[in-house]
């Protein structure tokens, strides 16, 4: 069966080498939970991990050890390190030829305990500040402003991250990661190679597509089951990796590209004729069942989550993660956007146990009128 095409970008920075494998264990582990073989995908394993490790600061016990487990993170402190570790990023990248622009926040319910410690965390190692929200009586205007700071962080690429009925009275705290990318290629295919080709997709079809040309010095390697391309863009930092696998009718799992730096590592300079075609894709993810089966349990369930360390009261559980994500690839170079929601509500109050009414044996019984009060008949049932 032919599958669908599936592009893996991978920003490389210059500072990539084994300490980044977590991140990208966790990128292989979401991708093989996530994947749609016969349709396109496309998301950003950088924003649902930050995300999901700025709530994990809130969380503890056997919640906590899920989170990091998932997340790749060894130890308690990894998921602030990671936080700081983006943020250190995009400052470093907002002098150079590329725009990598991240944004963090959370909303709480006014009133709600949400401990001040928790707080300081966030904004400590995310860079998050706390907007205070109104859940309770208006939640559709809340659900309203966020999306439109999620808009505003995306450079108007995600105009919707939470539909209708995702944040809802009960929640309590909302957090969100918002990234947004934009770079030129250091090598630009030129504008008037670009021409009418067909593409091939999963089902066996065709499609007319605008194909991009060029022949340049680009890093390649050919490992039998991909031919692997790497396009860097201007300042060299940043590069895009393709994968073409080398069956037109099997498409080979990437995690040992994800997980092992060597095999970056081992491609080499040459001369390569690319044709890439133009594309945009947007691509949307509920996250709650892929997490669940990677082990992330006690998060989504009221009767286990464990966020002591966010709310004193331990009355939340996550019932949302939603991650949606855009792309445009042209002669130019790519721009890029995604954003991830983790909506946390108020655990239910426990319900009280069933009560048994067996009417078998003599009874009374009235009618009254609710609004006088009056007792309009009076009977008792002995017998029948």
């Amino acid at each position: 069966m032919k599958l669908g095409m599936i592009l893996v970008a991978v920003l490389l920075s210059s500072g990539v080498g084994h300490s980044e494998t977590p991140s990208n264990a966790f990128t292989g582990s979401l991708l093989d939970t996530v994947d749609s073989p016969d349709g396109n995908r496309f998301f950003s394993p950088f924003s649902i991990r930050t995300a999901l490790a700025m709530t994990s600061l809130g969380a503890d016990g056997d919640t906590l050890k899920q989170m990091d487990h998932v997340l790749s993170f060894k130890n308690p402190s990894d998921a602030a390190v990671f936080g700081r570790a983006g943020n250190r990023l995009a400052g470093e990248l907002a002098t150079s030829d590329v725009v990598l622009s991240l944004a963090n926040r959370l909303w709480v319910e006014s009133g709600f305990p949400v401990l001040k410690s928790f707080q300081n965390s966030c904004r400590y190692a995310f860079d998050a500040d706390a907007a205070a929200a109104d859940f309770s009586n208006s939640t559709d205007q809340e659900r309203v402003t966020i999306n439109a700071w999620v808009e505003n962080q995306t450079h108007e690429k995600i105009p919707e991250l939470f539909p209708p009925g995702m944040i809802n009275s009960r929640t309590r705290v909302v957090l969100v990661n918002a990234i947004y990318f934009k770079a030129a290629w250091a090598r630009p295919f030129p504008l008037d190679a670009t021409d009418d080709a067909v593409f091939t997709n999963a089902d066996g079809s065709e499609s007319k597509v605008r194909m991009m040309r060029q022949k340049a010095l680009f890093k390649y390697a050919d490992d039998g089951d991909f031919q692997v391309l790497e396009l860097p863009y201007q300042g060299g930092r940043l590069a895009m990796v393709v994968l073409l696998p080398k069956n037109p009718n099997v498409m080979p799992g990437l995690t040992e590209w994800l997980t092992d730096p060597s095999k970056i590592e081992s491609l080499q300079q040459r001369e390569v004729i690319v044709k890439l075609p133009k594309f945009s894709l947007r691509d949307r993810i509920e996250l709650v069942s892929p997490l669940q089966s990677l082990g992330m349990r006690d998060a989504f369930d009221p009767v286990t989550a464990n966020f002591s360390r966010m709310s004193a009261t331990s009355e939340l559980y996550i019932s949302d993660v939603v991650h949606e994500a855009f792309i445009e690839v042209n002669e130019t170079g790519t721009e890029a956007a995604a954003a991830t929601g983790v909506v946390m509500d108020l655990l239910m109050a426990p319900a009280d146990p069933p009560v048994e009414f067996i009417a078998d044996r003599p009874f009374w019984f009235f009618i009254r009128d609710q609004q006088s009060q009056e007792v309009l008949f009076v009977g008792r049932l002995s017998n029948q």
